[in-house]
């Protein structure tokens, strides 16, 4: 839980936003005035201000003043329903992240505060992952923030229901086995057993039976079976076809192979008959170095799992985010999971340094270079709101001028002027954070 000082001389807004802050992890002290918070202030340790600008005696300005010349740094948020460009230079002169004008969308105010806090960390070279990446995206166990990694998704939601037979291609470590038995918790087959057959440790004589079965069966690594043992494999899965009248009566295959698997089948290396027997839908996994996006998503999954949900996750020094994101992960999803474990072992407070990452990782990634307050400022969005409210306003500005002198020249008669192409306007991504935060979060005004 977040410790938030909530200062607001309207008792029906602070009351509802305490209740709705705490579903999100926010414990809110409540103030009705600046006097009175900066009394809680001095006797409590807070982890965020959000102060409303006119209340008497003390304002919510003059409340971030004395703060600020106690050399405290605590992140602070201003709302107001007065909004003008006075107090929004005032508000960022004094260092708050950001200026909100009311009313305000719920979504947008939990986005700011989650912002600030994060930013708050990283000028202290943290980065707080509950803040950073949640919540994600997700299906069952998988971890899917990535486009590529939604796109498997898709294919499995719409692929696991059906009874054919599967091909998940990826290199090691990708994750084939968990979008395996993904889509068997998702099909029709879920409560019946899911058996594996590891074909990279079958050495000898095939010697396997999967008659009678609605079983799913995981054929895993299955290029590595010698070709003796790939037309076993073929007259088994032959034999237990013939041997039921209905297709839903047969075991479910599911089988994982490298992405070379089809060159293996064009050079005659692999058994084009089993092939075609088992290929009738394929999902490739992309390598994690081409995937991004998950990185980060992947470590707080992990870290969660590990620890429980009792045990907060530990922030990590933005040397050791740095090196996650730049490291070239040979080993994928598995490499990046022993990382973290290796990592635990030796977790003391509640960070994680680079001297504790593997040391494969830190000779590869090397010196970290340094990381300007602009660049945190630009990925955090600081003072996004701020910069609304003041395009706002010199919209509103500009449009009023030539209006304003068109009513004082009413009797001039003027050439009429060819009307001006509007600009072309592109679509524009969402920020880093802004989507995220957002997500699964209350769309309400107040």
């Amino acid at each position: 839980m977040h410790k938030l000082l909530l200062v607001d001389d309207s008792t029906t807004l602070v009351n509802y936003l305490r209740n709705v802050l705490k579903r999100w992890g926010y414990e809110a002290m409540i103030c009705a005035d600046g006097r009175h918070a900066l009394e809680a202030f001095k006797s409590t340790t807070f982890d965020l201000l959000v102060t409303d600008v006119r209340m008497q005696p003390m304002g919510g300005l003059e409340l971030l003043r004395t703060i600020r010349l106690m050399n405290s740094d605590i992140p602070a948020i201003v709302i107001t329903a007065f909004a003008d460009v006075g107090t929004a230079a005032e508000s960022l002169r004094l260092g708050a992240f950001d200026y909100i004008p009311k009313p305000f969308d719920i979504a947008d105010l939990i986005a700011t505060m989650n912002r600030a806090l994060a930013y708050h960390a990283a000028t202290h070279g943290l980065l707080d992952l509950e803040l950073i990446v949640g919540p994600y995206h997700t299906l069952g166990a998988m971890v899917a923030e990535s486009q590529a990694m939604r796109d498997v998704c898709t294919s499995i939601r719409k692929v696991a229901p059906t009874e054919s037979a599967v091909f998940i291609l990826g290199e090691r470590g990708t994750g084939r086995g968990l979008v395996a038995r993904t889509i068997h918790e998702h099909s029709t087959r879920k409560d019946q057993e899911f058996k594996v057959l590891d074909c990279a440790h079958h050495a000898g004589a095939l010697d396997v039976s999967f008659a009678h079965e609605r079983a799913t069966v995981f054929i895993k690594e299955i290029n590595a079976l010698p070709p003796a043992q790939q037309k076993e494999l073929l007259a088994e899965i032959d034999r237990c076809r013939a041997s039921v009248e209905h297709e839903a009566d047969e075991p479910r295959f599911v089988i994982s192979a490298s992405n070379a698997l089809r060159t293996l089948v064009e050079s005659g290396r692999f058994d084009k008959d089993l092939f075609r027997e088992l290929a009738d839908a394929f999902i490739e996994l992309k390598p994690l170095r081409e995937r991004r996006p998950d990185i980060l998503p992947l470590v707080h999954h992990f870290l969660r799992r590990d620890l429980g949900e009792a045990r907060p996750v530990p922030k990590l020094e933005l040397g050791v985010s740095y090196s996650l994101q730049h490291y070239a992960w040979p080993g994928n999803v598995h490499e990046l999971e022993l990382a973290v474990a290796a990592v635990l072992e030796t977790l003391e407070g509640g960070r994680i340094t680079k001297a504790q990452m593997p040391a494969s990782i830190r000779e590869h990634v090397g010196e970290v270079p340094l990381i300007k307050d602009s660049d945190l400022r630009a990925q955090f969005l600081h003072g996004a709101a701020l910069k609304r409210f003041l395009r706002d306003k010199e919209k509103s500005l500009t449009s009023r001028v030539p209006q304003e002198g068109a009513e004082r020249h009413a009797g001039a008669v003027r050439p009429k002027e060819p009307a001006r192409p509007k600009p072309k306007t592109e679509d524009v991504p969402p920020g880093p954070h802004t989507d995220r935060a957002r997500r699964n979060q209350p769309d309400r005004k107040i």
